[in-house]
């Protein structure tokens, strides 16, 4: 999801995979840093700084991919609406039957539609 929210920031397709890296990246490396600290005899102020990192690159991803997955199920609605192929169906956020759940959002939609 983050490869793509970077090529929507107008990254090069060639530079997009890059982002999800460095996002990964710094949460993984804040994350041993926070653990070798926490056994080191080390001030509040040392572990501060990985601790707001970690914070930072962990709200940066869960907000990059939510504001990727909004747009992208905003998109695909409209596809679907104006009665274009979408290849992604976004999910109703209502629950809906399990004997429904290998149906493509069109068809789900549609008969939920007729039965209301």
């Amino acid at each position: 999801m983050l490869a793509r929210l970077a090529r929507q920031a107008k990254i090069p397709e060639r530079l997009a995979w890059i982002f999800p890296v460095i996002v990964d990246s710094a949460i993984l490396g804040s994350t041993i840093a926070i653990v070798f600290l926490s056994k080191l005899k080390t001030s509040i102020w040392d572990k501060g700084f990985y601790i707001a990192l970690a914070g930072s690159v962990v709200a940066i991803s869960i907000l990059g991919n939510a504001y990727h997955a909004f747009h992208a199920a905003v998109a695909a609605h409209t596809q679907i609406a104006a009665g274009e192929k979408s290849d992604t169906y976004p999910s109703n956020p209502r629950s809906r039957p399990s004997s429904q759940s290998s149906l493509p959002y069109s068809s789900w939609y549609s008969r939920t539609a007729s039965e209301s």
